[in-house]
């Protein structure tokens, strides 16, 4: 007998008909693969770095040096592979979303109201 303690997941727009989540977790199929039998939980996330005070205002990955870069309140900041955070440069704003796009050798970043330019081999400067 099937007690159906283990099962899938719904999210129906009406709650009386049925509305079970499940969340960070993956199912498990019994011996005869027919049945999920249990639910496991995913790996967490740990820490990679911390760097800024201000909010995470933007972040971009580099498709064609690989670095990494994000802005938190007004300095830009690149991460290492090792997380090891070095201050790129400061933007005048301190407010709202940052936009980042790149070129061959630089960043285009704007923070709706100035643009910036990073140079990959240089510092941060104000267009």
């Amino acid at each position: 007998m099937k007690i159906g303690l283990v099962g899938p997941s719904y999210d129906q727009r009406s709650l009386p008909f049925d509305a079970q989540r499940t969340i960070n977790l993956f199912p498990i199929m019994d011996e005869a693969g027919k049945d999920v039998s249990s639910l496991y939980g995913t790996a967490g996330l740990l820490e990679f770095t911390s760097a800024g005070a201000g909010p995470i205002r933007g972040g971009f990955k580099s498709q064609k040096t690989g670095r990494t870069f994000f802005i938190s309140g007004t300095i830009l900041f690149e991460i290492g592979s090792d997380g090891a955070t070095t201050n790129r440069g400061s933007l005048l704003g301190s407010n709202g979303q940052v936009s980042i796009c790149e070129g061959l050798t630089q960043l285009a970043i704007c923070d709706g109201d100035k643009l910036y330019s990073f140079t990959y081999s240089m510092f941060l400067r104000l267009l």
